[in-house]
């Protein structure tokens, strides 16, 4: 592999990695519950990217494989998380009365 694609995967794999620990925070100091939903979806992006970044710079085609299992379980699990706050929301703007619990645990 030629020097300047070795060091172009690199530098891409680094950013990558700066922008993941600045998901992280974001995480970590989410305002709300779709900045946190972003936070943890755009995370599992950044996964997926790095390991495909990997995968090109150690020429090991396993990890794309991987790589999908990772996307498929990311965009189930976004899905997922995206409902329960879109439930959590219309809940709170309800009055926050839910059905499924009795008034005592209120």
């Amino acid at each position: 592999m030629p020097a300047f694609l070795q060091f172009t995967l690199d530098a891409a794999i680094l950013a990558h990695l700066v922008l993941l620990a600045a998901c992280i925070v974001r995480l970590c100091r989410g305002e709300s519950a779709f900045d946190r939903l972003l936070a943890v979806d755009l995370i599992g992006t950044l996964l997926l990217a790095i390991a495909v970044l990997f995968a090109i710079r150690e020429r090991q085609s396993i990890v794309l494989d991987v790589a999908l299992g990772l996307a498929a379980v990311g965009f189930t699990g976004s899905i997922l998380l995206a409902k329960y706050v879109a439930d959590d929301a219309v809940i709170t703007s309800a009055g926050g009365a839910d059905p499924a619990r009795p008034e005592d645990e209120r």
